[in-house]
Formats: structure tokens, sequence, C-alpha cells
């Protein structure tokens, strides 16, 4: 009896499209009637979930795949975000405070492609804390469009301390890996 995880050939680009809907999803945002962005940001929200668990439960996982959803969860937050500031649900001094994480990321990989070392790509992983900041940045998002006005503090100030965490944690991790 095997224990090796089933493989079908059909199933292994389904995360990436998962990941390329999110993508999509962010593109609509800005333009969506503010009553369907909370259901914009829930779906993307549970995409994220869905793409990573397709991918390791089905052996569907890649660097490509892994890179195509930090992407995705990036662009996704940072449109959501910018919008949801420039409409005034965001404080517009909290908006690089719950982005450091992506400041620094954009920048190292601004880095890396300026030095045209596209294998340290390959080794940009995501890392927990950055999961976290993702995963709280949607709880964030949610909570500012419901609204809930009593988790819309707590949350901005996980997200925020999660972001800067995270910028810290992806800064250690480059500058160990830079040449």
């Amino acid at each position: 009896m095997s224990l090796a995880r089933p493989t079908h050939a059909w199933i292994k680009p389904v995360p990436n499209l998962i990941s390329a809907f999110r993508i999509a999803l962010a593109i609509w945002f800005p333009f969506a009637a503010p009553e369907l962005r909370l259901a914009i940001v829930a779906t993307a929200g549970v995409s994220d979930g869905i793409d990573g668990f397709i991918a390791r439960r089905f052996d569907a996982t890649s660097w490509q795949g892994g890179l195509l959803d930090a992407v995705a969860d990036k662009l996704f937050t940072t449109v959501a975000l910018v919008t949801l500031t420039v409409d005034g649900t965001i404080v517009p001094f909290h908006l690089p405070l719950l982005m450091m994480r992506d400041l620094v990321v954009a920048s190292a990989s601004a880095v890396v492609a300026a030095r045209r070392r596209w294998g340290d790509f390959k080794r940009m992983q995501s890392r927990l804390a950055g999961k976290a900041t993702t995963f709280l940045l949607f709880g964030t998002m949610g909570a500012l469009l419901v609204p809930l006005p009593e988790l819309v503090v707590p949350l901005v100030g996980l997200s925020i301390t999660s972001s800067f965490a995270a910028a810290v944690d992806y800064a250690r991790t480059f500058k160990e890996g830079a040449p």
C-alpha cells in the first residue's frame, strides 16, 4: 500500500489559476461598488488559503507557483489598502506602516532584478511572519469593510506589528542570502 500523495495531471495548474484569479480580483477591487468590496476581500482571502492547500495536497508545488502566490498576495493587499486609503476608510499614515513588509520585499526584489540574479527568486521563500501579516491584513480589511469598529483598532495594531516583524525577518533573510 503506497502512502504517496495522489497525483492528477489536471490539478497541477489549479493552484496557479487560483493565484491568478486573486490578481484579477486586485485589478477589479478599486472599480468595484463599495458594497462588493467585502465579498472581494473574503474571496481573495479564501483563495489564498485554498491555492496553497491544493498545491501541497496534490504535490503541485513549484518555486514559480510560490512566487506567483506571493505576487498575488502582495498585489491584492497593496491595491486594496491603497484603495481603502484613497476612499478614506484607512487613515493615510497607517498605509506605509501596514505595508512595511511589502516595501521591504519589493525593494529586495528590485535589487535582485537590477543585479539580474533571477535565480535568487527561487530562494525568496514565504516566511511565517509574512503569512501571518497577510492573514491579519485580510482580517483588518474585512473589519474595516463590515464595519466592526471594536475590532479595527486592535487589528490595525496587530497588522502593523506583524508587518514590521515580517519586514525585519525578510530584510535579515535577504541580507544573509545576498552576495
